[in-house]
């Protein structure tokens, strides 16, 4: 299941909790019973509802699109941009570990190192060619 793919049952919790918020107000700030406002609730609450979960659910899938497949150090990235993904990635570390994420969805974590000064969480780096010997990327922070 992808994410954001089913909004349907959010639509519903949203809806229900605009719902209730209406009724309340009208009854704390006496518009009368909350009974003859009901077609008035009810549209408010189903087309905010509607509205906060569809738009919810396509932000969901543009920030964060499925994973189709993951790989392990795999050669053959050359050039491409990549995300640090351990505490740091040094000429030494061995550990040192990176992230890129191809067209087809595919995430691929690979070993990296450096050749200067070491690279933080998070930074965004540029593959070298794979290094066959130590088998891993060096890379460069872009």
């Amino acid at each position: 299941m992808r994410v954001g793919s089913d909004w349907a049952p959010a639509a519903a919790f949203i809806a229900g909790i605009t719902g209730l918020t209406l009724n309340g107000a009208i009854h704390d700030l006496g518009f009368g019973t909350p009974s003859n406002w009901f077609p008035f609730v009810f549209s408010i609450a189903a087309v905010t509802g509607i509205g906060l979960a569809f738009t919810g659910a396509r932000i969901l899938r543009r920030a964060f699109p499925p994973v189709t497949g993951v790989t392990w150090n795999e050669p053959g990235l050359e050039g491409s941009v990549a995300q640090i993904v351990t505490g740091t990635a040094g000429p030494d570390s061995p550990s040192g570990r990176a992230r890129v994420r191809d067209e087809s969805g595919v995430v691929h974590i690979i070993r990296v190192y450096t050749s200067g000064a070491s690279l933080r969480f998070g930074r965004r780096v540029r593959l070298g060619p794979f290094d066959d010997p130590r088998r891993a990327y060096p890379v460069e922070p872009v």
